[in-house]
């Protein structure tokens, strides 16, 4: 497609997205959006319901992302906005601005992904409950009525892969899509790098290193994820998981271990 965003990584919030942006921003033949996000889709300020808007907003939007001579050259052109698996119009709007878009996503340990959306939440003072008490039934209940999910207060649901990723294939086919394990990122970063770059019909990054990832707010005074919540979660996203696996073709099942930990290597602590 001509002057059109190419790919997106669509999701998942707190699974790697920001590293994996970064990574690609290396690639020669990659203009990607700068800064990381730039929350086209999930725009309900936009009048989506116009004919005129299939188009128009978004490429208007994306001119503030890329620079022009980047825009013009690169082979190919990608963003990164985590929430556009999880905001349920972004992908029908993501298929009519360009039906030939490739979707990538990153799925990380759901539990461990909830717990650090809640850390992230905390430290930016929009959360005031403890993990326990955001992750239950009260905690949940904070999101606003009506017919879309709310932004913050979603550490369960956004960890829900399997009806975000049936809502990527109701809108672009198999091939379009590739999935990533955030933490195969970290314990072999030029595989997926590979994978990735022939998924985009590209050359391949030689010599990647994820080195240890900084993440942008520090989190190492909140607390850690505790049994309890951990043991509650694992039984809440176990089926999920499975349903994930089959869906996607990759094998989960390590994450159904009550004893799997995750590899990240940060230079701030806990992600």
């Amino acid at each position: 497609m001509v002057n059109k965003v190419d790919a997106f990584l669509a999701g998942m919030q707190k699974a790697g997205t920001t590293a994996l942006h970064r990574l690609l921003s290396e690639h020669p033949d990659i203009a990607a959006s700068q800064p990381k996000e730039p929350h086209v889709f999930d725009d309900e300020a936009q009048d989506w319901d116009s004919p005129s808007a299939e188009a128009p907003p978004a490429q208007a939007a994306f001119s503030a992302y890329f620079q022009p001579q980047a825009w013009a050259q690169a082979a190919c052109r990608i963003e990164a906005t985590p929430i556009y698996s999880f905001w349920p119009p972004a992908m029908a709007r993501i298929r009519a601005y360009n039906p030939a878009a490739k979707i990538v996503l990153l799925l990380r340990h759901p539990a461990y992904r909830a717990h650090s959306q809640w850390r992230m939440e905390l430290a930016r003072e929009t959360e005031t409950l403890d993990f326990s008490a955001a992750i239950s039934d009260q905690g949940r209940g904070r999101a606003e009525p009506g017919p879309l999910p709310h932004r913050i207060f979603s550490y369960v649901e956004r960890g829900l892969y399997a009806p975000q990723i049936l809502r990527v294939l109701a809108h672009f086919p198999p091939a379009q899509l590739l999935v990533l394990r955030t933490d195969a990122l970290w314990r072999d970063p030029q595989s997926c790098l590979d994978r990735l770059t022939r998924f985009l019909d590209l050359p391949p990054l030689p010599c990647v290193q994820a080195g240890r990832y900084l993440p942008p707010i520090d989190t190492r005074h909140l607390p850690g994820l505790a049994p309890e919540d951990r043991r509650r979660l694992d039984d809440l996203f176990a089926e999920d998981i499975r349903q994930t696996a089959a869906l996607v073709g990759l094998d989960l099942s390590d994450w159904l271990d009550p004893a799997y930990a995750e590899p990240m290597p940060t230079a701030r602590g806990q992600t």
